[in-house]
C-alpha cells in the first residue's frame, strides 16, 4: 500500500495505513543501539521499515514493532497491524506503530500508552501519537 502525500515536503499521509495488516523488515532488534548513536539508549522495542514504501525523508516508512516476545533477528520479516502513527511536527519522517500478529493485543490501546512505548526516541523531536479517528479522518 502506497500512502498518499499531503503536499507538505512530500510527506506521506500515514492515515491510510491505520488498521492495515503490513509486513515489517526488522533492521534494529530490541536491545540494539541507534546506528548513529552507538553509545545512546538501546532500542527497547524492535524497529524496522515497510518494504515498498517511501517516507518523507525519501527512505522507507519506519515502524516501531510492539507486542513481540523479545529481540527479533535483523532482516526478519514480521506481519503486524498498524495501530497508530507518530506524527512529527519538526521532521518530515513520520513513523508507524505496528503490533505483531500472533499474540493477544489489548483492544483498549490509548495514544498515551503508545507514546510511552516510543518515547525513548520520540522525546528528541516534537511528535505526537495519532490513533484511528485522530489522524486525517
Amino acid at each position: 500500500m502506497a500512502p498518499e502525500t499531503d503536499g507538505a515536503a512530500a510527506r506521506p499521509n500515514l492515515a491510510a495505513f491505520l488498521g492495515s495488516r503490513v509486513q515489517v523488515v526488522v533492521d534494529r532488534p530490541m536491545g540494539a543501539p541507534h546506528p548513529r548513536f552507538p553509545d545512546g539508549v538501546p532500542y527497547p522495542v524492535n524497529y524496522g521499515y515497510l518494504p515498498g514504501t517511501t517516507s518523507g525523508d525519501g527512505l522507507r516508512v519506519d515502524a516501531y514493532l510492539l507486542n513481540c516476545d523479545g529481540p527479533l533477528a535483523a532482516g526478519a520479516l514480521v506481519e503486524g497491524v498498524v495501530v497508530a502513527a507518530v506524527v512529527r511536527q519538526d521532521d518530515v519522517e513520520d513513523k508507524l506503530i505496528v503490533m505483531s500478529v500472533g499474540r493477544a493485543v489489548d483492544g483498549r490501546l490509548a495514544a498515551a500508552s503508545l507514546e510511552r512505548e516510543v518515547s525513548f526516541q520520540e522525546r528528541y523531536v516534537d511528535s505526537s501519537v495519532a490513533v484511528r479517528g485522530g489522524l486525517g479522518g
